[in-house]
């Protein structure tokens, strides 16, 4: 979504590197069905 600009990407960039998807999955989600996530293959991440 970043990519195709969907998204602002400066937000997006804060939105991974504060890991917030993990807040949200740990808070809503029974552990199970979390995944792991590898940022470093998130399509349009720059990192650090």
């Amino acid at each position: 979504m970043r990519l195709n600009g969907h998204v602002d990407p400066d937000l997006f960039d804060i939105f991974v590197r504060n890991r917030v998807y993990e807040r949200y999955a740990r808070e809503f989600m029974s552990p199970e069905l979390i995944d792991a996530v590898d940022v470093t293959q998130i399509p349009g991440y720059a990192g650090d």
